[in-house]
């Protein structure tokens, strides 16, 4: 169990800051750092990150339709437009909702 309101390292704070403009999943890297998500998203702000949701391009969604019509995961899309397999799941979840409408 991680530690209550541990101090973050030097080498902590980079390797976060590698992560996150890796855009690594933020539950990924609370994983990899040992951390909880709150202390990942306050750090995060703390070093000018905020965590702030990226909006889907036309091209990213037109590149989601594609992969689900050719059969492709969520996990597979995510791998391709760096996204997180959530991220994918939410917005598949979201057009279904717009086609059944």
């Amino acid at each position: 169990m991680t530690p209550h309101k541990r101090p973050w390292t030097t080498t902590e704070r980079r390797q976060l800051a590698a992560l996150l403009a890796e855009r690594r999943p933020h539950a990924e890297i609370a994983a990899t750092l040992d951390r909880n998500l709150g202390a990942i998203k306050t750090a995060a702000g703390r070093l000018g990150r905020p965590t702030t949701r990226r909006a889907w391009s036309p091209h990213e969604l037109f590149l989601l339709r594609l992969m689900r019509e050719q059969g492709d995961t969520a996990t597979q899309i995510a791998a391709a437009l760096k996204r997180s397999v959530q991220s994918v799941r939410g917005q598949m979840q979201r057009q279904r909702g717009v086609a059944d409408a």
